[in-house]
């Protein structure tokens, strides 16, 4: 693992390299940027008419669609996708949304740590 002052103190003593990191870390965290509720519930409502769902009340179903709105929208749109994707190439039966959200976390956990990483050595 990297030593978090010896790489702060390399940082500090060359300015491109400082830029270069900034800029990483500015990727990295466009990458991880939540998912917006617009993109949110076209995605799970696709994911759901997959699965039989019994006949509610329109006011249940907005209820439901918008709890998985909230357990999603911490992860990037681009994730929820592949989640919902990988969940339906490889299940047969109706996901939770802690399914979901566990499938996100692992496709995000890397992208996470760097992130972590970097703002330890940048910010101190």
């Amino acid at each position: 693992m990297v030593d978090v002052q010896h790489a702060r103190t390399a940082l500090q003593s060359d300015r491109a390299l400082m830029t270069e990191a900034q800029g990483v870390l500015a990727t990295v965290e466009q990458d991880l940027a939540p998912a917006g509720e617009s993109v949110l519930i076209p995605r799970i409502t696709g994911l759901l008419a997959h699965y039989w769902q019994q006949d509610a009340d329109p006011r249940v179903k907005q209820m439901v669609l918008l709890d998985w709105v909230e357990g999603l929208s911490d992860f990037p749109k681009s994730v929820v996708h592949e989640a919902c994707q990988t969940w339906l190439r490889r299940e047969t039966k109706k996901p939770t949304i802690a399914d979901i959200r566990q499938i996100c976390h692992d496709q995000t956990r890397t992208t996470r740590r760097l992130r972590d990483r970097l703002r330890q050595v940048l910010e101190g």
